[in-house]
């Protein structure tokens, strides 16, 4: 079972394909900006919009171990 890492993993991957499929270009310039503009984009771990800086913003699942297996706790909302 995928844990919470292999989630980001596969939210990253999506982002960057996103970002190459928006920029209609595999230059990195391009893909950075459009990696930069992306606004919304649904995942996995929720929606992600990148801020002036460049910085994710996006929901963040809090997990706890107990007994040696992962627990939901909450989700925090920026």
């Amino acid at each position: 079972m995928p844990d919470a890492l292999a989630t980001l993993a596969y939210d990253a991957t999506n982002l960057l394909l996103n970002a190459i499929k928006t920029a209609n270009s595999e230059d990195t310039v391009k893909v950075k900006d459009a990696m930069a503009a992306t606004k919304g984009f649904k995942t996995v771990s929720g929606e992600v919009t990148f801020d002036k800086d460049g910085n994710p913003i996006k929901d963040i699942t809090i997990l706890q171990i107990k007994g040696g297996k992962q627990t939901y706790v909450t989700v925090v909302k920026p």
